[in-house]
């Protein structure tokens, strides 16, 4: 009967690793939460942009880092693609805010496949989550957590191959996470958990104890530890929009979880102090082609209907390749695709400074003109 199976799974590991490695364990990991958002804008943009039917501003970052369809489609350098997916090194450092978060999306969506048997989990780090090296492991820990949550919601089985002390240690994270264990049992079941389910949740809530207050840094790597059935390996990619002052806070909590064996990816900026220089890390830099094919994906993701930016351009010189200079603008940037925008952003206000008429054919297509412009600015 299935009370003997489930005794059986749970309290003999060769069953349990015999059954695991028979049955076609997948996860769907969920996408990244975004909140729409709009940045100031002139009546002159909102014109041209409703003239190209573009729904955002394919140069803001404010308003692409907040669209799924722009952070479902970025990308990871291909250079620095292998290193970054294999941890090697595991901090990633950039000049640019909008290319931490626009590489941490990237490698979110890599791990999000199936067939990588990892747990990615994305965690925006402030000085408001950092202001301690334990602040840094609860940030961590609860949005680790609200992923366990969401997959035992959809897939209640689950708790049922992992080991008794895991089911309980388990347990009393999610417990944590939902403030009380009556919070928990009504949402597992408002989320469709069955009789037999709710009463193995029982049985793990008996036998649970009060987390300490404050939270020990071993019970907290403890947590971390636990690992879906056939998942190797759980991901944090922490994006760090701490300051200065508070980033020095990240270094001894990552110490801590390479210890209890999670190594996480940190994507951040360069510190005045030097903090990251004696961690193995790696300078993020898109190649020229690859910042066009993400500018590509900015204006597409901008609801273009599969426009690219190229057909925002058109040059006045008939001699010039229009993929050719934008290609030649794109050294400008040096590999960071924040810069990439700022130029386009830039051509864009002078091109609209130019251009007032709606009724003008040139209004339509930024051109060469503009863009050196935009150059000449930096």
């Amino acid at each position: 009967g299935a009370n003997t199976l489930s005794k059986l799974v749970t309290n003999d590991p060769q069953i349990r690793r015999r059954l695991i490695d028979d049955l076609p364990w997948t996860y769907e990991w969920s996408q990244i939460t975004v909140t729409p958002t709009m940045s100031a804008r002139t009546q002159a943009e909102t014109d041209w942009l409703e003239t190209h039917r573009l729904g955002i501003h394919p140069f803001k970052p404010r308003e692409l880092q907040n669209q799924h369809e722009f952070l479902e489609r970025v990308t990871l350098p291909e250079m620095q693609r292998e290193a970054i997916i294999q941890k090697r090194p595991f901090v990633v450092v950039t000049g640019s805010q909008f290319d931490c978060s626009c590489a941490a999306a990237a490698l979110y969506n890599e791990l999000r496949n199936p067939t990588t048997q990892q747990m990615p989990i994305r965690v925006v780090l402030t000085d408001q989550y950092a202001a301690s090296h334990h602040d840094v492991l609860l940030s961590l820990a609860r949005e680790v957590g609200r992923i366990w949550l969401e997959l035992l919601c959809t897939q209640p089985g689950v708790l049922l191959w992992l080991t008794e002390d895991d089911q309980i240690v388990l347990t009393e994270w999610l417990v944590w996470i939902n403030g009380s264990p009556r919070v928990l049992r009504q949402r597992l079941r408002r989320a469709g958990w069955s009789h037999d389910m709710l009463r193995r949740l029982d049985h793990a809530l008996a036998r649970i104890e009060a987390p300490d207050r404050p939270l020990s840094t071993s019970l907290l790597c403890t947590w971390l530890t636990i690992r879906p059935p056939e998942v190797t390996d759980v991901r944090p990619i922490i994006v760090d929009q701490t300051s200065d002052v508070c980033a020095g806070m990240i270094v001894e909590p990552l110490s801590a979880m390479r210890e209890a064996g999670v190594t996480p990816n940190v994507f951040t900026l360069p510190t005045r102090r030097g903090i990251f220089e004696h961690v193995q890390s790696i300078a993020l830099e898109w190649s020229e082609k690859e910042l066009l094919d993400l500018l590509d994906t900015a204006v597409a993701g901008a609801g273009g209907h599969g426009q690219r930016l190229v057909d925002l351009v058109e040059m006045d010189d008939p001699a010039l390749d229009d993929e050719a200079f934008l290609l030649e603008t794109l050294k400008y940037a040096r590999g960071s695709f924040e810069r990439s925008l700022a130029i386009f952003r830039r051509a864009l206000d002078h091109h609209l400074t130019r251009h007032r008429d709606r009724s003008d054919p040139r209004y339509l297509f930024l051109n060469e003109h503009d863009i050196i412009a935009a150059l000449l600015d930096t």
